[in-house]
């Protein structure tokens, strides 16, 4: 479309510039359309359908030049051309334009003024004039002007005095299409006074030196460092608009902020009633920020948007066509003293908030309230009268959320100022260094009461759990059943109270029965993953990544000083005595640390995802996956945490259950190994050992595989694995074997193997039982010498020595290892 345009532009140039030829060609025209026959129409139908597509899409393009503005500017510079060849024409045009700008009328003073810079543009655009020659040395400025279309000096200043006397009239009718259009004009007619004022006459060489550099550089006119005035008038107004809009705004928001000190006294004692107050003032300096920052944003919005139409003939007609144009309003002229303008009302409504969080008694409160509930909980206590004083403190949470989104449409602020300064989002404005200075104050104190909110929040659900809440019953009754036992009238209870007593006990067990049957977790787990991700997702929609950063730590450090702690606590309880009666709610909690590291893992994946969402800039991404990846205290740390104490309790599990399995195990020292061929055979049909085993293994594997998850009974049975290979082992160097007593023993120890790996869900166990199957090879052997085939295979790895290999193959009483040599 735009070849389409430039290429109409450049015949009416031609014809301009040439108007004998153009006026030859149509003479030529005419007679040849005199002269020539009637033409018939011998267009095939498709070629009909061909022109009526390039039809429809000329008029596409008609449409997008109306959509563009282009049409109007071409209708223009057609009208340009009309414009008679002589200096007098020029002078009538200055004549009009001053007229329509005395009249008020800058819509059509700015039209004018366009077509008189589409006439001259093209001479003034040429940086010199030839000096005097021998054939011609009576050049002047007058015939420099007759033959250039160089306009009269003082026309183009008295219109330019009496642009600038307008402006001040123009300001006060707040007429922002008028002040538009004048600060245009007297845009347009400052840069070409001041490109008349600056031509020089040079003499021809340095013209042709200058010709042929400009044919190789692009010539744009510039200003020379001097304002431009027509922008700093339409600035000023802009200043205006946002001084009126900004300051009602600001007087209304103190008018409420006062309303609501009124309503809410500081400094109660009411927990409720201070947060509440801190909640609406907050959320009345939230709601004025939001009305100045949009305010600033539209303005410069439409400034920017009104500089680029405006000057969009500079680029379509001037530049594509004589490779020059004026000086166009730039955006950073543009965007910071509207920035600037509005920074004394940002500044006020920051100041006001930061007063309202820099208060250290909520944050005393919170930190008391912290230490109470933590209190409560190491103490396996309730008290409903403490909750009830520390819950209203909970309702910070609306006023961290407003906070955040100061934070959020700050730093969106921030980025979109820097975008339309041309400097980046990486490099610094200094105009901005205040308000980033506020705002990164006002997130420090963010920082502290978000910590403290997840630390209480996190506690809030570790005292509501539904396990804490049986365990510390079961603990009552335990101390109350003690008491009783210690006091010496204990047989002088009354048949009533013995009553009592026991419907308690029973009461207590049924309640046990029921919770143990419906859960595998218990509630916290889930309250707490909520609490986390939602401080953690409104950091980092603060759009700040020191914030974040620090909350991430900061709340990441609950899990090492209270969850876990917490979590020991209970595990040494319920495994110091009656571990058969506490087992379930032993196994449940393990559950709770498994799936807690379930949720970090998914967590920390979650906020890396939404950390690339949200922030843009690759120093900010750096900085925060670092705090979540980190090798200090990040979620890695974390998880190895919750990884080694649950290892070191199932291997309890398996401490406590050693000796039962290795009863479970003992009727195999009382196999015969040493077995004739009918002794085989009837081992086929009444096994010895194996098939009891398993099937007393199952039965004590049973609550586990019913409770526990998935992982974690699977690690248990890596260890029972592991205690079970070496107890065999063990038991195995202690009998005499033959070789059928070596193949029974191989196919029981097969038996055993694809028990254990059919019980798991995913991890397979057979590895643990590498060492006692080489031992069982080994016993199985036809002759002592077979050994030497194995031991030089490269690819068999040996789990034994050669003076354990010796030791087992000893336990063959048909084996003969004294001459045995294994190198």
């Amino acid at each position: 479309m735009f070849k389409k345009v430039l290429g109409y532009m450049g015949d009416s140039l031609t014809n301009y510039i040439n108007p004998n030829l153009n006026n030859t060609e149509n003479k030529n025209n005419n007679n040849i359309k005199n002269n020539s026959p009637p033409q018939h129409n011998s267009t095939t139908p498709q070629q009909q359908q061909q022109q009526q597509q390039r039809n429809n899409n000329s008029n596409d393009d008609s449409e997008d030049e109306d959509e563009y503005g282009l049409k109007n500017e071409i209708e223009l510079f057609k009208n340009t051309l009309k414009v008679n060849n002589t200096s007098s024409s020029l002078d009538i045009l200055i004549i009009r334009i001053n007229d329509k700008v005395n009249k008020n009328e800058f819509e059509e003073g700015l039209k004018l003024l366009k077509q008189f810079v589409y006439i001259v543009m093209e001479a003034i655009s040429k940086p010199t004039v030839p000096l005097p020659t021998n054939d011609n040395n009576n050049i002047t400025y007058n015939t420099m002007y007759e033959k250039y279309h160089i306009p009269p000096l003082n026309k183009i200043e008295e219109l330019y005095q009496i642009t600038r006397s307008k402006t001040e009239e123009t300001m006060r009718t707040n007429n922002e299409q008028s002040v538009i259009q004048l600060s245009l004009i007297l845009s347009i007619v400052q840069q070409i006074k001041y490109k008349l004022v600056s031509r020089n006459i040079i003499n021809q060489q340095q013209q042709q030196q200058q010709q042929q550099q400009q044919q190789q550089n692009i010539v744009t006119f510039e200003n020379s460092g001097e304002e431009d005035e027509g922008l700093a008038i339409y600035i000023q107004f802009q200043r205006k608009v946002i001084l009126q809009d900004s300051g009602p705004i600001i007087k209304d928001m103190l008018r409420v902020n006062q309303q609501l000190l009124d309503s809410y006294p500081t400094n109660s004692g009411n927990n409720a009633n201070d947060i509440k107050y801190k909640v609406k003032s907050i959320d009345n300096c939230l709601m004025a920020l939001k009305k100045v920052l949009s305010s600033v944003v539209q303005k410069v919005s439409d400034t920017i948007h009104v500089g680029n139409d405006q000057w969009r003939w500079n680029d379509m007609i001037l530049y594509e066509k004589y490779k020059t144009k004026l000086v166009e309003w730039n955006s950073n002229n543009l965007t910071l003293p509207l920035h600037n303008q509005s920074a004394k009302y940002l500044d006020q409504i920051y100041s006001i908030i930061l007063e309202k969080l820099k208060d250290s008694q909520l944050l005393k409160r919170l930190t008391d309230a912290n230490i109470s509930i933590e209190d409560l909980i190491n103490n396996f206590k309730y008290s409903q009268s403490e909750i009830e004083l520390i819950q209203p403190l909970l309702g910070i949470d609306e006023l961290l959320n407003q906070i955040s989104s100061i934070s959020e449409i700050s730093e969106r602020y921030i980025s979109y100022i820097q975008a339309h300064c041309n400097t980046g989002t990486n490099k610094k404005v200094p105009e901005l260094n205040d308000m980033k200075s506020k705002i990164q104050e006002i997130m420090t104190n963010y920082s502290s009461f978000e910590t403290q909110y997840f630390q209480l929040s996190f506690s809030f659900s570790i005292y509501n759990d539904d396990l804490r809440k049986f365990i510390v019953i079961q603990m009552n009754h335990h101390r109350h059943n003690t008491n009783n036992n210690n006091n010496k009238n204990v047989h002088n209870l009354s048949q009533q109270q013995q009553q009592q007593l026991q419907q308690q006990q029973l009461q207590q067990q049924q309640q046990q029965l029921i919770f143990e049957q419906e859960n595998n977790t218990s509630s916290m787990v889930d309250n707490i993953f909520f609490v986390f991700r939602k401080v953690a997702g409104r950091a980092i929609s603060s759009s700040n990544s020191p914030t974040t950063c620090a909350v991430i730590n900061l709340t990441l450090a609950n899990f090492d000083m209270i969850y876990m702690p917490y979590f020991e606590n209970l595990l040494e309880y319920n495994y110091s005595d009656d571990f058969d009666k506490k087992r379930d709610i032993f196994l449940i909690i393990l559950n709770n640390l498994t799936l807690t590291k379930e949720y970090i893992s998914k967590v920390k994946d979650q906020l890396k995802e939404t950390t690339f969402l949200k922030f843009k800039d690759e120093n900010d991404r750096k900085a925060i996956t670092m705090c979540i990846e980190g090798s200090g205290d990040g979620f890695s740390t974390v998880i190895k945490s919750i990884d080694n104490i649950i290892k070191e309790n199932i291997k309890k599990i398996v401490e406590v259950n050693s000796p039962l399995l290795t009863r479970l195990m003992w009727p195999f020292r009382n196999t015969n190994y040493e077995i004739s061929d009918e002794e085989f055979a009837n081992y086929e049909i009444n096994d010895p050992f194996v098939m009891d085993f398993l099937s007393e293994l199952m039965e004590l594997l049973q609550p586990y595989k019913r409770k526990f998850i998935a992982e974690n009974f699977d690690q248990l049975i890596h260890l029972i694995s592991t205690f079970i290979a070496k107890t065999l082992e063990e038991f195995i160097m202690q009998k005499r074997f033959n070789q059928l007593g070596g193949i029974q023993l191989s196919k029981d120890i097969r038996k055993i193997i694809d028990f254990l790996c059919n019980i798991t869900t995913e991890q397979n166990i057979r590895h643990k039982f590498t060492r006692l199957s080489q031992v069982v090879h080994l016993l199985a052997f036809d002759k002592v010498n077979d050994i030497l085939e194995y031991w030089n295979q490269p690819d068999y790895k040996w789990n034994l020595n050669v003076l354990e290999i010796k030791l087992v193959l000893g336990r063959r009483s048909d084996f003969n290892v004294h001459n045995l040599n294994i190198k």
